[in-house]
């Protein structure tokens, strides 16, 4: 099976709960970024080892930049599905 790169933060990783393995597409973004009126938000797509999308995640943020929804994306995966340290290095 052919792995198709679709953005710039995918990642994969294997559950602390013993599922299967997954692949996380993360962004994030902001309009009017750093203004006091900016409106941004992030996205987290997982998608199974049969290339199947199981999960998709997206929340809107006020007063935000872009780099801040960018690392929420990153972080939401590395909180709710777990990262082995070992595997960042």
């Amino acid at each position: 099976m052919e792995r198709r790169r679709i953005g710039r933060h995918d990642r994969s990783v294997e559950s602390d709960k013993g599922e299967n393995e997954m692949i996380f597409y993360t962004d994030g973004s902001c309009l009017g970024n750093g203004k006091s009126d900016a409106v941004g938000g992030y996205g987290v797509v997982g998608v199974n080892d049969e290339d199947k999308v199981e999960f998709v995640r997206s929340k809107r943020s006020n007063g935000t930049t872009n780099n801040r929804e960018e690392l929420k994306a990153i972080l939401y995966v590395m909180l709710h599905y777990g990262v082995r340290c070992d595997e960042w290095g």
